[in-house]
């Protein structure tokens, strides 16, 4: 069973922020969908879809990837030898 998305698991944005990204959506119906108007409406709409269904999963998956990198660079700090005492 899929879990269910919750309040936790928005994103939120400043007012500036969702202006810009409804803005570029908007761009992008214009011109890579042959002049389709997409209204202001419409534009808040899909961008609260998108931030709440999609943005999640989007933003998870970069943080597993940040995690494992730093993982992989944790490890190999343990196999470096910093210092030998010769007198041993």
């Amino acid at each position: 069973m899929p879990k269910k998305k919750d309040e936790t698991e928005r994103i939120f944005l400043t007012k500036e922020q969702q202006g810009a990204m409804a803005e570029s959506l908007r761009r992008y119906f214009r011109e890579e969908r042959d002049d389709e108007e997409f209204g202001q409406l419409a534009t808040e709409l899909l961008l609260r879809h998108i931030l709440r269904e999609i943005a999640p999963d989007i933003y998870n998956a970069g943080v597993r990837d940040a995690a494992r990198y730093l993982s992989q660079r944790i490890d190999d700090i343990g196999e470096i030898e910093i210092y030998v005492d010769a007198a041993r």
